[in-house]
């Protein structure tokens, strides 16, 4: 098992160091990143139940930490965000 820090304060911050600090010295789930951070567009995605991939305008910022998540939970070199219709965020 792995954990995945979540929805942490934007920005490198101290809770968040501390945390991942915290759960690769006490718990048998080491930490793997990135770090995803709360932010507009994930908080528009799951308003619509989407992906943050799947809205338009896409955050590169956005798009880039949930690209690198997936990548190192299943060790690929390039993600795939497919050919679906996207969703038009408000």
């Amino acid at each position: 098992m792995l954990a995945v820090i979540n929805l942490a304060d934007p920005g490198h911050t101290r809770d968040s160091a501390e945390t991942i600090e915290a759960l690769n010295s006490f718990t048998p789930f080491p930490a793997i990143g990135p770090v995803i951070r709360r932010c507009k567009p994930t908080a528009n995605a799951m308003a619509h139940g989407a992906a943050v991939t799947e809205l338009m305008p896409r955050d590169p910022k956005a798009v880039e930490e949930i690209s690198q998540l997936v990548r190192n939970l299943f060790d690929v070199t390039e993600v795939a965000h497919g050919n679906h219709t996207a969703i038009e965020a408000k």
